[in-house]
Formats: C-alpha cells, structure tokens, sequence
C-alpha cells in the first residue's frame, strides 16, 4: 500500500537486432523511456537519426488525419447513434487479438478513406446545389404575382426592366424621386415580404437626368452614364436589384422545373446518403487504425529519447523493481547481443515517475489521490489512509439506504453490461463502495427514500419495527448531536493527517524534528481538545474529572511553551526564536477552522433526507386524488427520488473529495509526482483479449 520502487534500467544492444529488442520492450510494457544522458556518438549522426523518426512521425501523422476525417464523416452518417452514457464517458468494445492483427495487415484504410471522401464530396456539392434551388424556389415564390415570362425582362434597345427589393421605410423617398421622372420612369409594386418592398420598375429614355442624353434609350443601350445615374438613384435609396437571368419562363413553370430538379437532386442524394451509410461498418476498423498509428507515433516519439550508433543501441528507462525478472524474462532470447543494467535511485529525484500499488478493494480511491496530484516518489501514497474516511463521508453526506442500495445496484449493472477503461471503472467502483457506505449511514439513521417506510400500511408494520431497531440518530430530530458526530471525525482526520506527517518524518531519518514539531504540536492541540470536552461534558465537576483537568492543562502549558522555544530552534536569535514560537501557536486557529468545515456533512446530510421527505410528502398527496392519482403519484416518487439522488451523490462526491484535498491532504500531502507512463501500445475504444 504504498508508492512501487522503482529502478533505472539501461539497455545496450547490438544495432543488428535493436529494432527486435525495441519492439519487444513495446510488447512487455514494463519501461517508461526516457532521454539517454550519455551519447558518444557524433552529433551529426544522432541528427540523422532524429530526421529519420520525424519524417516517420510526419507521415503516420498525415495518415492519421486521413484516418479521423474519415471517422467524423461515419459518425454523421451513423444511423446507430450514440447510447446515452457515451455522453459521459468512452465505452470500450472487447476484440481480439487477431482481429487487430487482421484488421493491421489487411484492411487497406487510406483507399477505403479516399472513397469515403470523394462521397462526402459529392454529397456536400448536390447539397449546396438544392441549398440554391432553395433559394431560387423562395424567390420565385415572392415574385409571383408578376405575370409575364421573366426573359421579358431583358432590357432592350429603348426600355429597361429592374425587379428588386428594398424595406418599406424607404419606399415613399424613392417613389417621390421616381415621380419627377414619371414620363420617364413606371414603377409597381409586387409584394409585401417582411421588412421588404418588391418592386418592378421600367425606365426609357427622356431628359429628366441630363439635358445633353441621348434619346436611344436609359439602360441596356443608353450611355454608361445615363445607366450608372439611374442605379445610383436607386441604390441611394437601398433598392436590390435582384439577378433575373437564370430564369426565362413565368414563374409557375420555372417553379415546376426548380421542383423536377430538386427531385433529381434529392435521389442523388440519397443513393450518396445510401452508399455513406453503408461504409459505416469500416468503423470499428478505423478506430482499430486510429490506435495503431496513435500509438506508433506516440512510440516513434518515445524512440527520440534513445540512442545509437553503428553498432549498439542504447535505450534507458524507469521500471518497477520487482520487474527486473520479467524484464529479462521478456529479452531472453537477445540475451547474447544485450546488456541489462540496473541503477537504484536517488529518492529526492523528482524525475522518478510514480506507480500507486495498493489492494483492488482501495485502487478505487487512487481516483482521488490522482485528482489532486499524484505523490512525489519520496512521499507517502495517501490513498489508503483517505479511503475510509471518503466512503463514511460520502455516507453521511446522503444518509439514505434506499439511495446507497440504488446507487450501488445502478454500478453493478453498468459495470457489467458495459466495457469502460481504467479510470471509469475505477469511478464506478467508487461510487458502488460509496453506495454500501451509505446503506450503513443511512440505515442508523433511519433513512430509507425519506421516511416512506412509516407511511406503510399495519400488514406491513414490522417492517418499520425493524427499520426503527437499526436507528442509533435521528438527524432529523438531533441534529446536534449529528453535527458533533461530524466536528469529531473531522477532528479525528485532522490529527490523523499531522500524525502521519510525523510519520513520514521519522521513516525518513527524522524522528527529533518529528516529535518536536508534530509531537508537541499534537500533544498541545489534544491537550486543549480534551479540556474542552471534559469541561463540557459535566465531568470536570468530579473529582477524577477535576484531575483530567489538571492533567490537560499541565500538557498543553508544557507542550505549548516547549513549541514556543523550539518552533525556530536553529535561530540564534532569541527574541526573534520565541517570537516566531509564539506567532506559531495561532496555527491552532487554522486547525478548529478546518474541523468546522466537516460541518458540512450535517448540512448536505439533512438537506437529502428533508428532500427526500417533500418528495414522499407530495407523492402521498398526489396519490389520493381519484383516477389517475395513483399513477401520478408514483410518477413523483420515482422521479423526485432519483433526481435527489443524482444532484445529491454529485454534492457528496464534491464535498467528501473537498475535505480530503483541503483538509487532510493539508497536513502531510504535497503531491506534485509525475505519473509513470509505460512504453507500450495503449488502447482507448478497445479491450483487446486473447
């Protein structure tokens, strides 16, 4: 229960089987790489052999890219979908070993991409042609009311046609400008779209813009200039001119052909659709892909830390000790054209990674020992000594066994119709451990999904009998004495956690600074503790009592003054020395404060079971009502309970992980570790089984 030793292997081979002994150290996974301090080989030829693993790396990246392009045009065209929890977290599919191996030799990824591809292509260019066929249609529909073949809209030798839109508020300045032109200029308008005008205006020749213009005509062969006024009189004025020449028939016969077409187009569509759809069973081959070139980059990366020359190989990394046999085990067969040697390292050498190795009944809580940082190799792995104190935290922040017996059914059948990795099945574990904790809590007091269990009919009466004789508290009707129970285990975390700095200390060769900073500092705080208690329980006032009294004020006048000279100890100076002693007895401020914060597991603790209780409350109620009551009233039940549930377990995960890393960690846990990341093939949609 404790941070797994580790030891620095290094690994000199002959360049003539080095990619075989590599290889074969990726497949055993026992050996974290890192850089080779010591390279003998000139620069020029480690360049060369870097510029080589960065070309391989460029070109599995581009494959890569190739391969998740073709993944997110799959995933739109999964008709399967995504089950509701593969919002939350990555489901896994179990596959075998030689089903990856087939999938690596034969499944050639890059043409089936390709194709892939080039339909997406396709389907995205007959999408946006409907996506203007639209467009066109939409027009036309506005246009309607006009009666004529739109091509009678070409502008000829002596008329010109505009069609175009302009908003409302606009309307009454152009048409007034309009009208000193009216021998020149006709206009009307065809409806009323919006905040839109659509207007059809014809013009011909006259003199109403210069007196020199020519009479043959305004717009199509009249001057530029004569067809550059009339467009700005109209633009002035935020007239659109709308772009006619694509249609020549009248309207109801170009929305016929616009209709035809997007016809034609939407089976097109389809069959591309259709085809899309089909190439959908590539995908669990493409995550297949997807692993093997994310894990040979991630290797390719790995194989820059090593180094080599023309003969030898030189690879070094950090391993657990106690796998040095299976290390050599793995490289028996290159054992004639290998070297293995060992280095024990320094403790305080922060670059050592860190392995947690506890029971599988507490590797659950290594999820919240890696939430706040993993331990420097040198320090202690706290995971052991939170785990209790989570699970009862957790427990008592619900309180309610009906919630804990969901809670922990509701992970067994997800951890059993599922497949997840690592880390989800920790979090599931975690939460089904803290399920048993509150069957407990919430069976002592008294809580089973509120206080539905009294409302039970007389034949069922014993079963409230029974659910009474396991009740020790009430928090409903005590929450005193709940709050006290909560101030004391925080109190008992508290010391626990100095206690185990002392530890720590003395395990590491310093056993008087130990005692003299968290000895004395623990005999001083506890001192006060059990003054406080004696005197206000009522025995102080005995004569035994009396003498505990005593007892607890000589210890904390003792050790509070001997804290106060040997807080700064290597000080020479005196006054300077107790000073600072003194202004280190405020600490106990910081402690009492950080006790009052377990008084949260009251808050949340009652806030579930008063929750709880509304929801019976209206469930009840609803269910006398005549005809349908019944129904609504398990309706409320059932939904009421499970969502107290939900927002509850997520306020008793926060908090009870909150007085762990704020609280507790504070005392004796710095974290700060580096997590040891093998050099191996990782899988993330897969559990590959033999």
């Amino acid at each position: 229960m404790a941070v797994a030793p580790m030891t620095r292997a290094q690994i000199v081979a002959y360049s003539a089987v080095s990619d075989d002994v590599v290889r074969r150290i990726y497949d055993l996974g026992l050996l974290q790489a890192v850089e080779v301090v010591e390279k003998t080989e000139p620069e020029s030829e480690l360049h060369e052999m870097s510029d080589d693993l960065l070309q391989k790396i460029a070109e599995l990246d581009g494959k890569l890219r190739e391969v998740h392009h073709a993944l997110a045009i799959l995933d739109e065209h999964d008709e399967a979908g995504r089950e509701l929890i593969e919002n939350f977290v990555t489901l896994k599919q179990r596959v075998s070993r030689q089903t990856v191996t087939s999938v690596r030799e034969q499944f050639d990824f890059l043409e089936v991409s390709q194709q892939i591809g080039e339909l997406e292509e396709q389907l995205k260019h007959l999408e946006e042609q409907q996506g203007w066929l639209h467009d066109d249609r939409d027009l036309l529909e506005t246009l309607a009311p006009l009666p004529f073949p739109l091509k009678d809209l070409r502008s000829t030798r002596w008329v010109s046609a505009v069609v175009g839109r302009l908003r409302k508020e606009n309307q009454a300045a152009l048409e007034a400008e309009l009208a000193t032109c009216e021998e020149d200029v006709f206009w009307e308008q065809i409806t009323i779209q919006g905040q839109f005008v659509y207007l059809f205006i014809l013009s011909y020749p006259s003199g109403c813009f210069s007196s020199s213009q020519s009479t043959s005509g305004i717009m199509a062969d009249a001057s530029e200039q004569e067809r550059t006024e009339i467009l700005k009189l109209l633009e002035r004025h935020g007239f659109d001119t709308l772009d006619l020449s694509a249609f020549s028939e009248k309207i109801p016969e170009e929305l016929q052909r616009i209709e035809q077409q997007r016809a034609e187009l939407q089976t097109q569509i389809d069959e591309l659709t259709r085809k899309l759809r089909d190439q959908v069973q590539y995908k669990e081959r493409f995550h297949i892909i997807e692993e093997y070139l994310a894990n040979e980059i991630d290797r390719y990366k790995d194989l820059q830390n090593f180094a080599a020359s023309k003969q030898v190989y030189f690879i070094e990394g950090w391993m657990k000790q106690r796998d040095k046999l299976a290390l050599e085990q793995g490289l028996g067969e290159f054992q004639e054209a290998i070297e293995v040697f060992y280095v024990d390292p320094d403790e305080d050498d922060e670059t050592i990674p860190v392995i947690l190795e506890n029971p599988s009944y507490l590797q659950p809580f290594e999820l919240i020992t890696r939430m706040f940082g993993m331990p420097k190799y040198n320090e202690p792995d706290p995971t052991p000594f939170l785990a209790p104190f989570f699970a009862l935290f957790f427990g008592l922040c619900l309180t309610d066994a009906g919630y804990g017996l969901m809670l922990s059914l509701f992970m067994v059948w997800l951890m059993r119709k599922y497949v997840f990795d690592a880390g989800t099945v920790q979090l599931a574990r975690l939460l089904y451990y803290g399920g048993l904790a509150t069957i407990l809590c919430g069976a002592l007091t008294g809580g089973w999904f509120g206080n539905i269990l009294d409302s039970l009919p007389n034949a069922l009466s014993f079963v409230t009998a029974v659910k009474n004789s396991l009740v020790i508290i009430n928090p409903m009707e005590e929450p005193i004495v709940f709050l006290i129970i909560a101030l004391i285990l925080g109190y008992i975390q508290v010391c626990y956690g100095i206690f185990l700095k002392m530890q720590h200390r003395m395990r590491r060769g310093d056993a008087t600074g130990a005692l003299l900073d968290e000895g004395l500092w623990m005999v001083f705080i506890n001192s006060l503790f059990f003054w406080g208690i004696i005197s206000a329980s009522g025995i102080g006032d005995l004569l035994i009592g009396q003498g505990l009294v005593l007892l607890c004020q000589f210890l904390a006048l003792i050790s509070g003054g001997a804290r106060v000279w040997l807080h700064d100890r290597e000080n020479p100076n005196v006054v300077v020395r107790v000073l600072s002693g003194l202004y280190s007895l405020y600490d106990i401020v910081g402690i009492f404060s950080d006790v009052l914060s377990y008084s949260r597991l009251l808050a949340l603790g009652l806030a579930t079971g008063v929750i709880a209780m509304i929801v019976d409350m209206l469930a009840l109620m609803t269910s006398g009502v005549p005809g349908i009551g019944f129904i609504i009233g398990i309706v409320i039940f059932c939904f009421g309970h499970v969502f107290n549930l939900i927002i509850n377990t997520l306020g008793a995960f926060i908090h009870s992980g909150r007085l762990q890393f704020v609280e507790f960690f504070s005392k004796f846990f710095q974290a700060g570790g580096k997590r040891y990341k093998p050099f191996k093939f990782e899988s993330r949609y897969f559990e590959i089984t033999d």
